[in-house]
């Protein structure tokens, strides 16, 4: 099975390439239509003339490319859910100048089973003075239908189109930030309906990649076993089920300073791990009660800096980095290093705060000479 995905590791997967996070995707609103149209027309509508000729003109553009007309409004004015005798068109672009009407309906999401060929016969104006666009994602055939009174125009078309025309210099903060901000939120929900290069990458090397995600699964299953192996070496209950780490401690007894070991390292391909000495809730309250009581051990190493989040600190943290001889054999590896770098203290700790607590049933786990351990 590694011959059949060797090749497969010499190549370099494509990363990722994480869009900005918008207003719209904090609230999560970006795939709402009516909130999209509004948008939209306030744009057009702007006070800041600038803003409003940056959206019509990049919009007409498109209209002229796609069927040569041109279409030249003086005073734009946007209007949102306009009503009709079936329904409701999304946006309507008039020319308070003249007759020119840009009727929008606005797809995200939704299938198309709007009227178009009653929004077009709402407006009286004569043919040449009016045009409807179906305003979608990604392209969209227009039904046979309407396809001489409506075209498709993209949403990344539309803002492709003002980004070329670009912001202009004497914008206004405020409506610098507006724009940036809507064009990065149409760039991304649009590009979602694309193939992007770690797709690719994946379809490309389906098989290979499903290989490797059984090798994965079988260093799964190997460390899932080492950690069961290891509590039974110390007698110890353990707890997670994280392949990036896993506590080790006298549940009985309810001991709360116990071992930690986090693997995550192992995972990504990194032949490291951390074991910790660890302390849960009142032993975490009390810890530097046991400074004092360790102070002067030789094998307690004072950290400068602890983790310490909500009820668990990191008390005492040691690296380890490991052999392919001491990864094969794991859990007693750790076990080793557990006798040698932490039973003394963790016996210290316990004889003094848990002096009534009977731990014989994993105490002289905790006494064996590391050198009379099998490998």
């Amino acid at each position: 099975m590694l011959t059949n995905i060797a090749p497969l590791l010499t190549l370099e997967i494509p990363k990722s390439q994480k869009q900005p996070i918008g207003f719209l995707e904090i609230i999560k609103k970006q795939y709402h239509e009516n909130i999209n149209s509004s948008i939209y027309a306030h744009f057009i509508n702007c006070e800041e003339k600038a803003v409003s000729e940056l959206f019509v003109d990049a919009l007409t553009d498109l209209i002229e490319e796609k069927t040569k007309r041109l279409f030249s409004l003086g005073v734009p004015h946007a209007t949102c859910e306009v009503v009709t005798q079936n329904g409701r068109i999304d946006i309507v672009i008039q020319d308070r100048l003249s007759e020119q009407v840009i009727l929008i309906e606005n797809k995200i999401f939704h299938h198309l089973h709007n009227d178009l060929t009653d929004y077009w016969n709402h407006f009286k104006c004569s043919e040449e003075d009016k045009i409807g666009v179906l305003l979608t994602p990604y392209p969209h055939k227009v039904p046979d239908v309407n396809k001489e009174t409506f075209i498709n125009i993209t949403h990344v078309e539309w803002v492709q189109k003002v980004k070329e025309k670009g912001i202009p210099f004497n914008l206004s903060n405020k409506y610098t930030i507006y724009i940036t901000d809507f064009v990065n939120t149409i760039d991304q929900f649009s590009t979602n309906y694309a193939m992007d290069e770690q797709a690719k990458f994946y379809f490309e090397h389906a098989q290979k990649i499903l290989k490797i995600q059984e090798t994965a699964a079988a260093a799964t299953t190997f460390l899932n076993n080492q950690f069961e192996l290891l509590a039974s070496k110390l007698n110890w209950t353990s707890h997670g089920n994280s392949t990036d780490w896993r506590n080790f401690w006298d549940e009985q007894n309810k001991i709360h300073s116990y071992i930690t070991v986090i693997t995550s390292n192992l995972m990504r391909g990194q032949k490291h791990l951390q074991i910790v000495l660890e302390l849960w809730d009142e032993d975490k309250a009390r810890y530097q009660e046991i400074e004092k009581l360790l102070s002067g051990h030789p094998k307690y190493i004072q950290n400068i800096t602890r983790e310490s989040k909500g009820r668990y600190m990191h008390f005492i943290v040691r690296d380890y980095h490991l052999s392919d001889q001491e990864l094969a054999n794991l859990a007693n590896f750790i076990y080793k290093t557990i006798l040698e770098d932490f039973a003394e203290l963790i016996l210290k700790i316990v004889e003094h705060f848990y002096s009534d607590k009977d731990i014989s049933s994993w105490e002289p786990n905790f006494k064996k000479e590391v050198n009379t351990i099998a490998s």
